[in-house]
Order: C-alpha cells, then sequence, then structure tokens
C-alpha cells in the first residue's frame, strides 16, 4: 500500500495533519474526520500521528531528527508509509501497538500506557522492599536450579527496563514534567541487586 496522499492544491502532507489534529480537538472522531478531509483512516492517522511527534518537547534529539525527516519526506512525497516507517517505533513507544489503542484518541491512549507501567512499576516496588528480607532455606538441587534459573530471568527483565530508564533519563537531560524520575531509576537498580542477592543464595 503506498499510502498517496490526495492533497488539495496550496496545502502539504503537514498542514492537512494539522487540520486534522484541530478537528479532533474540536471533538470529532478520526473516522468523521477521514470522511470529511476525503482521506483513507489508516493513512490519516499516519498523518496525524507524525504531526502530533513533531509538537511533542519530550524528545531527544535523534528522536527529532527522525521527525524532521519524517516531515520532510511525507510532505516531498505526498506518502506516509516511508515517512512513518521512520517514526513508527517512537510512536509505538508513546501511544502503544495501533491493535491495543484502535479507537483511542491519542492522549488516552498515552495516558493509559503510563498508568499501565506505573501499576507494573508499583507492583516491582513493592518487591524492593521485601526481596532483601528473603531467607533461602537448604534447598534440594533440583528446586534450587528452578528457582535461580526464575530468578535470573527476572533479573534480565528488570534489566531491560532499567537500561530503558536509564536511556530516558539521558535523552531528556534537563529535568522536565515528562521526565522518567530519578526514583523509578533508583527503584529498578536497587530491585535488580535484590534479585542478583537472592539468585546468588539460591
Amino acid at each position: 500500500m503506498s499510502c498517496k496522499l490526495n492533497i488539495p492544491e496550496g496545502l502539504t502532507p503537514e498542514k492537512v495533519g494539522r487540520q486534522a489534529v484541530a478537528l479532533m480537538d474540536d471533538g470529532l472522531s478520526q473516522a468523521k474526520i477521514a470522511r470529511r478531509l476525503k482521506t483513507d483512516l489508516k493513512v490519516l492517522r499516519k498523518m496525524m500521528e507524525i504531526v502530533l511527534l513533531a509538537d511533542r518537547n519530550d524528545l531527544s534529539k535523534d528522536e527529532r531528527a527522525a521527525v524532521s525527516d519524517a516531515i520532510s519526506d511525507m510532505n516531498k512525497t505526498h506518502q506516509t508509509l516511508r515517512a512513518y516507517r521512520l517514526v513508527e517505533k517512537l510512536a509505538n513507544t508513546i501511544w502503544g501497538e495501533p491493535i491495543t489503542r484502535r479507537g483511542l484518541r491519542f492522549h488516552r491512549a498515552e495516558q493509559r500506557r503510563l498508568d499501565d507501567f506505573d501499576r507494573v512499576f508499583q507492583v516491582l516496588v513493592d518487591m524492593v522492599h521485601n526481596v532483601r528480607r528473603v531467607e533461602v532455606p537448604r534447598l534440594p538441587r533440583r528446586q534450587a536450579l528452578e528457582y535461580t534459573e526464575d530468578l535470573r530471568l527476572l533479573k534480565n527483565e528488570i534489566t531491560k527496563i532499567l537500561q530503558t530508564l536509564e536511556q530516558q533519563e539521558r535523552q531528556h537531560g534537563k529535568k522536565t514534567d515528562q521526565e522518567v524520575s530519578r526514583g523509578d531509576v533508583d527503584s529498578a537498580e536497587k530491585f535488580e541487586r535484590g534479585v542478583g542477592e537472592v539468585a546468588a543464595r539460591a
């Protein structure tokens, strides 16, 4: 699918995307906006996402460059597919995979992602406060091996979260309202160490 845009003379895909965002802010659904602008719904959504990403103030230097390239490519080719591929990973990180946010407005999709992560992270934080109190009894060899493997897998997943948080912290630079808090990173680091200690004792 080429995602070719039928753009009225004198307009660019970016301007049409901004018109669509303005209509969405006025309360129109994406389906109604697509009909009004005579644009395929999937194409319209990609165009809107690129524009919305361009207006964010919490992107890293590399992310801003990718979004700028997407805007330029979309305006030049009047196609969204190739342009969207430049920012697809970023869009999915912010709003979630398309299938999980179908029918949701962008701000609601983003908030749900944040709420889901916060709930999971609070579980991890609670575990931080308990894991160091764990006393490992004398276990049969097979059971010790099973627990050790499970803890190593858990530690690997926690390490991935920690690395992502640290990367976001570096990207943000100065503190902003949307920055991942240092407390979250510290909690992840403590949990990783705690899991490592339990794994070592198992």
